[in-house]
């Protein structure tokens, strides 16, 4: 049996881009959420079985509400399986952008990885 996954890591969504000047930053950070729409985009033109993003989906742990709603619009492009792991930017505590989302729900193709 082949399994095929597309493997991806360090969106690290929600990144403020401080030190860049002017609208560059607003841009650098729509760029990321453009970057998952093409994940999953590619997902679904291989025909692959998931979506593996192996660590830091998100900046931090205090991502805004409208990063997470964002962050699922645009996984919306592939229908299977995402598989998220969380990493050193958006470790996987008691009060982590991870336990709001177990708490929020999440739709039933996101496979939350961790503790």
């Amino acid at each position: 049996m082949t399994l095929r996954l597309l493997h991806t890591a360090d969106w690290q969504l929600g990144k403020s881009f401080a030190g860049v000047p002017g609208d560059a930053a607003s841009f650098l950070r729509a760029a990321r959420f453009d970057a998952v729409r093409t994940l999953g985009r590619i997902a679904r033109e291989r025909a692959v079985d998931a979506v593996l993003v192996a660590g830091d989906v998100f900046d931090d742990n205090l991502v805004s509400a409208g990063t997470v709603a964002r962050t699922l619009a645009a996984m919306r492009e592939f229908a299977g399986p995402w598989v998220l792991l969380p990493g050193n930017h958006d470790a996987d505590t008691a009060a982590s952008i991870w336990s709001r989302l177990r708490h929020a729900g999440v739709p039933e193709n996101l496979l939350l990885a961790g503790a």
